[in-house]
Formats: structure tokens, sequence, C-alpha cells
């Protein structure tokens, strides 16, 4: 009995040193694992180099699936970030152009009456003291003829000054400045021959010092970005965003009316990096990843540490190199074959 005891033990200890060996042997496997091992290999290969994943993948099956990707060069990237802007419509200000004419018009003849007047009064003035034959009334006359002028030259310019406070109070001075004195820019904008922005930031955001341009594009239509120039601040935020709001204008290009997204460009010195494809990007863990592409068949999974996204196209600064070749087509069937193996088998037991 003791004899069977003793012969079952050791088939047990053989077994579990069977199981035992197989699994450090799988492990070291894996771990040691070359490239050229790998490409050996049917189905996945999971694995890390310099701590990050590695998927390997038949050429049969990539072929399949469309994986494709191409190679990064390096590039220059300025910092910049995305406001809100639209075309303002100019019917308010066509009205006050109107009335600002009709008082610079009225404020001329007025000018042009009370010199007159006034040079009358004077001449008046000297032959009724030289005992001309001049009578009191006709100087009297004369007096109330300027006076009259005087006072209504005086309302007029006071029009003027209400109406140029009132302008500062929706367009700001630069603008009301340029309105008052007939500038270009404002018989540009009047006539549609270019389009006056209003730029609104978030709360907290500046437009850089000594940054006269940016550039603006309707949603969807990046392809079509144009220069805006600056003119002033202005006297009024976004009620939404609360930042500051700055009034830019560009050419006709744009319709009155639309709602524009602007890239305003930081002050700072370009830095390189490479331009990567929105395509190429996937989510993991609230972070963006890319597969780059090491060698056939083998696929490993980094993350984009220091970025700035754009449309269609992100600047990377930190965590892809330049000459790797990055998948662009086919990433997502990539991760979803990396975490294949997290996803129980029907077969498998519960």
């Amino acid at each position: 009995m003791k004899l069977i005891f003793n012969i079952l033990g050791i088939i047990v200890l053989i077994t579990l040193a069977y199981f035992i060996g197989e699994y450090f042997y799988s492990v070291e496997f894996k771990e040691s694992l070359t490239e050229e091992e790998g490409t050996q290999a049917s189905g996945l290969l999971i694995k890390l180099i310099d701590g990050n994943p590695v998927v390997q993948i038949s050429q049969e099956l990539q072929e399949q699936a469309g994986i494709t990707g191409i190679i990064l060069n390096e590039t220059e990237y300025q910092h910049s970030f995305i406001a809100h802007g639209k075309i303002i419509g100019l019917t308010p200000l066509v009205d006050l152009n109107s009335k600002l004419r009709q008082l610079q018009t009225l404020k001329s003849k007025s000018a042009a009456s009370l010199e007159i007047s006034n040079k009358e009064y004077q001449r008046l003035q000297l032959l009724h003291a030289d005992a001309a034959n001049i009578s009191t009334r006709e100087l009297q006359q004369a007096k109330m003829n300027w006076i009259s002028d005087k006072a209504e030259y005086e309302d007029i310019t006071n029009q003027l000054s209400s109406l140029y406070e009132s302008s500062v109070q929706q367009w700001g001075k630069a603008i009301t400045g340029q309105l008052f004195d007939g500038s270009e820019l404002i018989t540009e904008l009047l006539t549609g021959q270019s389009r006056l922005l209003l730029i609104s930031l978030h709360q907290g955001q500046l437009l850089p010092e000594g940054n006269d341009k940016i550039v603006v594009y309707q949603p969807g239509q990046e392809q079509n970005k144009q220069i805006a120039n600056y003119i002033s601040q202005a006297p009024y935020s976004d009620p939404l965003l609360q930042g500051l709001s700055y009034f830019f204008y560009t050419g006709s290009q744009f319709p009155r009316g639309i709602y524009l997204m602007a890239e305003i460009y930081s002050g700072s010195d370009k830095v390189q990096g490479i331009e990567l494809p929105e395509s190429a990007i996937i989510w993991y863990s609230d972070k963006p990843w890319v597969y780059i592409k090491s060698s056939e068949g083998y696929f490993v999974r980094k993350e984009i540490r220091k970025y700035q996204p754009g449309y269609e196209k992100w600047f990377v600064e930190e965590g892809i190199d330049p000459g790797e070749y990055v998948i662009t087509s086919g990433a997502q069937m990539l991760f979803s074959e990396e975490f294949h193996w997290s996803i129980p088998d029907e077969d498998d037991n519960p």
C-alpha cells in the first residue's frame, strides 16, 4: 500500500514538474523571441520592445485587412490654438456711415455759413464804430445771423461727437477712427471688397503680442484657408466664451453671416517634429497611440506624448521619430488583434 502511494506521489511530482517547465519555457521563449523568429510564428504574438507592445500579423492578413502606412518626414511647426469667429453683418455700420456723411455735409455747409455771417458781422461792427451809415438795427441783425449760424454749427458738432461715442461703444476706437476719416479699409468693407470678422477667444486666452495675422476657414472646408488681418480689440465679448474678442478683416471669399474657425499662432519659435495623419491615431486609456511597422509583420504600438491636434493632421514633437513607418489604414484592426487574447473564447469554461 505504501509503495502505491509512493508511486502516485512520484507521478504527481513529475506532472507538476512538466507543467512548470512548460510554463517557464513558454515565457522565456516569448521574451527572447527575435523578430526573425517571430515572423515564422503563426497567428498573434504579443511582446514588448522598449516598453511598447508589439503585434505580429502575417503578410497575408495584412493584405486582407488593407494595412498600409507612410514614412514620416521631419518638419517645422509653430504652436497655435483654435478660436471661433464670424463674418459680421455691416448694416449697422452702413447706417452709421450714412448718418455720418449727412452730418459731415451739414457741418461743411454750416461752417461756410458761419464764416460768412461772422465776416459780415465783423465788417458791420467796424463800419458802425467809424460812424458810417450803418444802423444799429442792421448791426444787430448781422449779430443774430452770426449767433444762429454758430448755434447750428455747434449743434451739428455735438451730434457728430455723440455719433462718435456711440460708434466707439459698438465698433471700438480703431474702426470708428477709420470710419470718420473715410479710410480705404472702410470703403472696402462697405462695398463688399473685404469682410469684417469678429474673432472670440475662450476665457483666459490672449491674442499673442504682435500677432497681426491669423488663418481662418469654414468648418469642413479647411482646405480653403484665408489670411485675416488684425484691426483692433472689440469693445465686447462673446457671452458664451467669456473671452476677449478682436476685429480682423479678410477678402470677400466668405459669405456674410457665416461662422468661421481661426488658427492663431503663438509668437514662439518654430519647433521640429513630424506631421502625423489623423487617420493613424487610435485612442486607448484616454491617450493617443499609433502603430509603427518595425519590420516585416511586426507592429509596435507607441504613445504620442507631446502633440498639437489639427485638422486631418497632428504635429508630434515626442513619441515618434522621423523615418518611421506609421500605419495610416488598418490601425484599428491591429488594435483589435492586439487585445484579441483578452476576449474569452466561446469554448472556454467560465
